[in-house]
């Protein structure tokens, strides 16, 4: 299942390089346009403070929207470029919201890991610990929010109630795709943020919760095999039947060589 999650990432990203390039720049210039806002009004640190909250709130409203596009990706729908401006007031709700929360949590994290590691006491170090481990917790959670949101639409409490729940469920799968997310924004500073950049990360997270979800919809249809199974199984293990849940995605992606990969106009 990862292997055809990876193959489906870079075929699809190279399929639609044009259109996230666009997306990834779009994000960019405000993300410079934001650091030079806020390094103009540094003296006065409230004001900079109040500009990086607005800041980090409005660069997720495209995020989110190309998020949308990303999930019509992941799902083989045609997309238009149209869409994406089209989608900027409708993503606002969450979008706003989910910003102002990870500025906070950016805030929080620059003056309270500083003032424990300072601390040499037991109790500074033990609150130093478990804040990091909640902070490892929450963004490895709040990876699956955006994603979550495209795929249900549910308000923004319902997502990361679902976001958490998703992760705990999904442990390892979360911390793999949290470690190959890092590696797909290495690739990107390479390429200056523009491939596979902000739309090449949502994108795979889109592809991710698409594909998990259909072990969510098996296990909704196959309630009494599962029961059996974890009867039969000490620890409880279910087998998911991926090949099979896949096989649709597989047939309609088609087989691609690696060279489809380097020259996918071929």
């Amino acid at each position: 299942m990862i292997k055809f999650l990876l193959r489906k990432n870079f075929v699809d990203g190279w399929d639609n390089m044009f259109q996230i390039i666009f997306y990834n720049f779009i994000t960019l210039m405000l993300c410079i346009g934001g650091y030079f806002a806020i390094s103009a009004t540094i003296s006065n640190i409230y004001v900079a403070l109040a500009l990086f909250f607005v800041v980090t709130a409005i660069i997720f409203i495209p995020i989110f929207s190309m998020a949308e596009i990303c999930q019509q990706i992941a799902c083989f729908k045609p997309i238009d470029t149209k869409d994406f401006f089209k989608n900027l007031p409708k993503v606002c709700k969450v979008a706003i919201p989910f910003g102002l929360m990870i500025a906070t949590l950016i805030i929080v994290a620059l003056v309270a890991f500083p003032f424990y590691a300072q601390n040499e006491s037991v109790f500074g170090t033990a609150l130093l610990i478990l804040l990091f481990w909640i902070y490892i917790f929450l963004f490895l959670s709040l990876q699956w929010f955006c994603p979550l949101y495209v795929n249900m639409h549910g308000s923004f409490f319902k997502t990361l109630k679902k976001s958490f729940i998703f992760f705990i469920d999904n442990t390892g799968f979360s911390i793999f795709f949290f470690l190959y997310t890092i590696f797909l924004y290495i690739v990107s500073f390479i390429i200056i943020l523009l491939v596979p950049g902000f739309a090449g990360v949502v994108l795979a997270q889109c592809n991710a919760v698409k594909l998990r979800m259909y072990k969510y919809d098996w296990m909704e249809e196959n309630k009494e095999e599962i029961e059996r199974d974890r009867q039969k199984n000490f620890m409880g293990k279910v087998r998911i039947p991926w090949a099979e849940l896949i096989a649709e995605d597989k047939e309609l992606l088609g087989h691609r060589t690696f060279l489809d990969l380097i020259f996918p106009w071929r």
